[in-house]
C-alpha cells in the first residue's frame, strides 16, 4: 500500500499552498481517502496529478522587438525580447 499524505504534505511535495490540495479534493480532481473523518491523499494519486498536469514544451517562439507584429496575431499579447535571446521586459500590444 502507498503512503497516504495529509494535505499539508501533499502541497510541499507538489509545492503549492495548502488550499490548492484541498481544492483539488472539493473538485474531485485528485483521488483521496477518507479516514475517518480525517482525508488522505495516496501519494499515487499525487504522482498522477503531477504527470496528467505536466505540459510538455514542443516550441518556444521568441519575439524580436523588429518584427513583433509579424508574428502576433490580432489581439494577441507577447513579450518582447531582444535579438540575443535577452528579455526586454516589455509586454507588447501586438
Amino acid at each position: 500500500m502507498d503512503r497516504l499524505l495529509s494535505d499539508n504534505v501533499a502541497a510541499e511535495v507538489l509545492g503549492t499552498s495548502v488550499q490548492f490540495p484541498r481544492k483539488l479534493i472539493a473538485q474531485r480532481r485528485i483521488r483521496f481517502i477518507r479516514v475517518g473523518r480525517l482525508v488522505r491523499i495516496p501519494k499515487y494519486a499525487v504522482r498522477e496529478y503531477h504527470d496528467g498536469a505536466s505540459v510538455r514544451v514542443t516550441r518556444v517562439l521568441v519575439l524580436t522587438n523588429g518584427d513583433r507584429t509579424s508574428k502576433c496575431r490580432r489581439g494577441e499579447r507577447g513579450f518582447a525580447a531582444s535579438v540575443t535571446g535577452r528579455e526586454t521586459g516589455q509586454w507588447t500590444g501586438c
